[in-house]
């Protein structure tokens, strides 16, 4: 499979520089041949196909694409809802 990506663009989403569409993070994983989670540190035997695991995933997979002040506000929303 083909991911048609720049290596300049690849090496930006790499090093946190750009982050991937949906479509992007699909392509890739496909072209490993794993599962999307996997590209954000998820080892496969966390993907246990519940519902808990998919919202996680999707989660994690959330603050890649926020600026630093929108990160910030992120993680003090997450904080008050587990603190």
């Amino acid at each position: 499979m083909r991911v048609d990506l720049s290596t300049e663009m690849i090496s930006k989403i790499e090093w946190g520089a750009a982050a991937p569409s949906s479509d992007t993070i699909q392509r890739l994983a496909g072209s490993f041949g794993i599962p999307e989670q996997v590209l954000f540190g998820l080892t496969p035997t966390m993907s246990d196909g519940s519902e808990r695991t998919r919202m996680l995933a999707k989660i994690h997979a959330k603050p890649s694409r926020l600026n630093e002040d929108r990160l910030a506000r992120a993680d003090r929303m997450l904080s008050a809802l587990t603190d």
